[in-house]
């Protein structure tokens, strides 16, 4: 009787540990991010998608004309009294949310991607592209713009603008829940009646990275016991 007790003692052992490891593993396979308490404060970052599988929260803004493919988060400049002198237009807003890890792991890190267009015409338009990406407690993160802003020429350029993807922006966080803000400024400035200076957003992609958090030792002591015990009474059953 008395050993029939001490074997369901050690099976109980042996289950709860094995429980407690196999919750742990279902945990790391079971990765994924919540998004909560998003706010485009102007409404110029557009339609908001967030793609839980893959951890992304894509942004578009919506579509403005003239000119063709432009969208509402633009700046553009261009003087039309030459007693007004030179024009300046700058356009911001901030997107702020809120990125949770679940339960059993903890983000790593988030990366950030933007692009757009840059159309200069004469000598004296100009464009910048400035932002920066925030997470509550850690320092923030300004943004590199490629190809940079100078100023235009005789003749209409239009190019292509992007963060992140020549010039990656990547912030660590090494924590379970992300407060973050996404702050971006569009200008653009034109010195002369005719010349124009136009900058739009046309896309930002927000990538949250995740690991699982590692179990405690203690866990694993517990594991090992469980399995020490169990080659000892096999051992004391042998004998």
């Amino acid at each position: 009787m008395r050993e029939t007790f001490k074997n369901r003692k050690l099976a109980v052992a042996l289950a709860t540990g094995s429980a407690i490891l196999a919750t742990a593993s279902f945990e790391a396979q079971a990765s994924n991010i919540t998004l909560s308490d998003l706010n485009d404060h102007l409404g110029l970052f557009g339609a908001a998608v967030f793609d839980a599988g893959a951890n992304t929260l894509t942004l578009t803004p919506e579509s403005f004309s003239p000119p063709a493919g432009a969208t509402k988060f633009i700046a553009m400049a261009a003087p039309s009294d030459p007693a007004a002198g030179p024009s300046l237009v700058v356009k911001s807003d901030q997107l702020t949310g809120r990125f949770t890890a679940a339960p059993g792991f903890i983000i790593t890190s988030i990366d950030v991607v933007e692009g757009g267009i840059v159309a200069r015409l004469g000598a004296t338009a100009q464009t910048l592209v400035d932002g920066s990406f925030v997470v509550i407690g850690k320092p923030s993160v300004g943004f590199a713009v490629s190809p940079s802003a100078t100023n235009g020429s005789n003749a209409l350029t239009a190019v292509g603008w992007d963060i992140g993807v020549t010039n990656p922006v990547h912030l660590v966080v090494g924590q379970s829940v992300a407060d973050f803000s996404l702050n971006n400024v569009l200008a653009a400035a034109a010195g002369v009646v005719g010349d124009v200076a136009l900058v739009w957003k046309t896309g930002a992609t927000i990538t949250v990275n995740v690991a699982p958090v590692p179990l405690p030792p203690a866990l694993w002591m517990l594991g090992s016991a469980v399995l020490g015990l169990v080659t000892v009474r096999r051992n004391k059953t042998e004998a």
